[in-house]
């Protein structure tokens, strides 16, 4: 739809599911089956050198067992600008909340079906900086994301796994057909958890490839190594 000089896209998406498993455990597994209603809405606006879009998107599921009735909420904001032909500027907020279903998450090690799923509320923060043209040989990005994880129910699986982080990020990258791209990438993250043992620095060196959506077959692949540096000193860095 038209919504002056902006579009507004609404979709909606109906699945029906069997599932043998239900509660996802060992023995005495329960079948059932479930109906998901997955709304979005997403909204764009473009003028001149910047653009933004706002997506909603979700997920009410509906079983046909007690206990694992869940819905999902996922919101973001993002604004991508031009600063000049050279140069390019991203940021963007998202917040989310879900509940973990059954057998997954903080749950996966409980034997017991629990009378209700952990919620779990997520809000994160991104700003992007890139150096060179879209179609330049090498481009540069430096990057900054922020964010926090919280549990809101069951504190007997949840207690101390709250956390937020911090990671700022660099990438190269180098053209090497007009749809397909190099790509290396250095990022340093601080967790921060309620439960202080577990509070750790990462730091990450990753290569691979990106390909557009121009081409026969897009997405990317990354390989790399990462090394995390515990605050505590009875826990051993892990590689």
């Amino acid at each position: 739809f038209k919504l002056g000089e902006t579009d507004l896209t609404p979709a909606v998406r109906l699945d029906y599911v069997s599932i043998d498993n239900v509660y996802r455990k060992a023995t005495d597994e329960v079948s059932g089956t479930a109906i998901h209603v997955k709304p979005e809405l997403v909204w764009r606006a473009d003028r001149r050198l910047l653009a933004f879009d706002a997506l909603y998107s979700g997920d009410y599921a509906s079983f046909s067992e007690d206990g694992v009735d869940y819905d999902k909420h996922f919101l973001r904001l993002r604004g991508v600008g031009d600063i000049s032909s050279r140069q390019r500027f991203l940021a963007s907020l998202s917040v989310t909340n879900f509940d973990e279903e059954q057998g997954t998450g903080q749950a996966s090690s409980v034997l017991d079906v629990l009378d209700e799923q952990v919620e779990v509320t997520g809000i994160f923060g991104r700003a992007e900086y890139t150096y060179g043209a879209v179609n330049s040989r090498g481009n540069l990005v430096g990057g900054l994301i922020l964010g926090s994880l919280s549990y809101s129910n069951l504190d007997v699986l949840t207690d101390g796994d709250d956390y937020t982080f911090v990671r700022p990020y660099g990438v190269f990258s180098l053209r090497l057909s007009p749809d397909t791209r190099f790509v290396t990438e250095l990022r340093f993250t601080a967790y921060d958890y309620d439960d202080d043992a577990r509070d750790r620095d990462e730091i990450a060196l990753l290569t691979g490839v990106e390909m557009s959506a121009s081409s026969k077959l897009s997405g990317d692949a990354r390989i790399g190594v990462s090394k995390a540096s515990f605050d505590q000193d009875s826990d051993n860095d892990t590689t």
